[in-house]
């Protein structure tokens, strides 16, 4: 397995990426030098010495006579005995810096990552519609929140010049919900001692008019006791290594989960698909062998359709009797209505170009061209023309109301005049 090792000069730090996923022992070494998996940037980052970290990845032991090395002490001697390099004093102080972690610094104004600057944040806490217990995350001036430690929404449209701030809503399953709550507890604090202060000193000084100290001694009051519910939360401390390892393990299974979704949903779709298409063939073929195209009549020509019915017709070669058109339309437009994937009351539906070709009474060639939507609910091959003419009856071409409706048109007296060919 390849591997490359880049600087980052912003952090001072080295990010490792490889062209598959590391072997276990090559993981336990790079966790072992503190190395941490950026989900993001899709690359394992920490600070350690370069040639530590070839070592590491290479194989063998090396690494940690290098690593031991780099990071012993000032003032402290070497052990012979073979368990430790280090006094136990020094020892313990390693075992205890296991769980640490300098990737993410959580604070009452704001975020630190990677020890850059502060992405100031403003809190608040239970804003639910349920006051349920979570954490909102609001970034200042438009500055971005690290989405690599939970979702983040933006609804700006560059379009209508309307732009919004990043946010985020945590909810307690979040291994990072603690700390932020923490977080925003210590800035309502904040906020609310200012408070307190104002309305203190608006008790000292004159009433400005009546009923404001009382209005005062009751903001402070309900401001006190918020303010003892708020320093009862106790101090999490700063998100561990086990913390940022639960973010990329929650965010795994629900990538997991995703893939699971959408592998689930193909198999549906072609299995429905499938079913479609062999269903939709025997029904065509049934219908042209029980209704036949009669001479001196209307033939209907599908164009082309996305149906999965007509995918083994090639375009303008499917010529139909208007009673195998009404019932093979008809029956894919009811079956599609019925039950294809909805949202917001708008579904699925397969375009459908067909021709309806027949000699009028001076013996002159005719063609009527329309588009039917199978699975719009029309009723029918019929239904759907008249449906359209029904609608011009009411309607000018740009679809504004028409302030005297036509009582017919030639759309609906075509309808009306291949309603007598479709046999019973």
């Amino acid at each position: 397995m390849t591997y490359t090792i880049t600087a980052n000069p912003a952090f001072n730090s080295l990010e490792i990426t490889f062209d598959g996923k590391p072997a276990q022992e090559v993981r336990d070494a790079l966790k072992a030098l503190k190395f941490r998996w950026h989900a993001v940037k899709k690359c394992w980052y920490g600070y350690s010495d370069e040639n530590i970290v070839r070592a590491a990845i290479d194989g063998g032991d090396t690494w940690k006579d290098l690593d031991g090395a780099a990071n012993a002490p000032a003032g402290k001697k070497w052990q012979s005995n073979g368990k430790s390099r280090f006094s136990g004093e020094y020892k313990h102080r390693l075992v205890d810096k296991q769980e640490e972690q300098n990737h993410v610094k959580i604070y009452w104004n704001g975020i630190k990552i990677d020890g850059g600057k502060l992405i100031k944040c403003g809190y608040s806490m239970d804003n639910n519609a349920d006051n349920a217990p979570s954490v909102s995350i609001y970034a200042r001036d438009y500055v971005s929140l690290p989405r690599d430690l939970f979702e983040v929404k933006n609804d700006s449209d560059i379009y209508t010049d309307y732009f919004e701030n990043d946010h985020a809503y945590l909810t307690p399953e979040h291994p990072l919900y603690k700390y932020f709550r923490y977080a925003a507890a210590k800035a309502k604090i904040r906020e609310l001692k200012s408070y307190i202060a104002y309305h203190e000193k608006s008790l000292a000084s004159p009433e400005l008019f009546t009923g404001r100290h009382d209005f005062d001694r009751k903001e402070i009051e309900q401001s006190r006791e918020r303010l003892a519910e708020l320093e009862k939360i106790a101090d999490p401390g700063q998100p561990t290594a086990a913390d940022i390892a639960e973010i990329d393990r929650q965010r795994q299974e629900a990538e997991n989960a995703k893939q699971q979704a959408q592998h689930d949903e193909e198999l549906r779709q072609r299995e429905l698909y499938t079913a479609q298409r062999v269903n939709g063939q025997h029904l065509i073929s049934r219908e042209i062998e029980a209704h036949p195209v009669k001479e001196c009549e209307p033939s209907v020509l599908v164009n082309w359709s996305e149906h999965p019915a007509f995918y083994d017709y090639a375009d303008d070669s499917l010529v139909l009797s208007v009673t195998a058109a009404e019932n093979i339309l008809s029956a894919l437009d009811t079956e599609q209505n019925e039950t294809r994937e909805t949202e917001n009351g708008i579904g699925w539906y397969y375009k459908t170009k067909f021709t309806v070709k027949w000699t009028d009474e001076n013996g002159e060639e005719c063609t009527y061209t329309g588009r039917y939507d199978l699975g719009d609910g029309d009723g029918g091959f019929i239904s759907h023309i008249r449906g359209i003419g029904t609608w011009y009856l009411t309607h000018d071409n740009y679809g504004h109301e028409k302030a005297q409706p036509d009582e017919t048109n030639e759309t609906v007296e075509f309808a009306d005049y291949l309603s007598q060919f479709v046999e019973k």
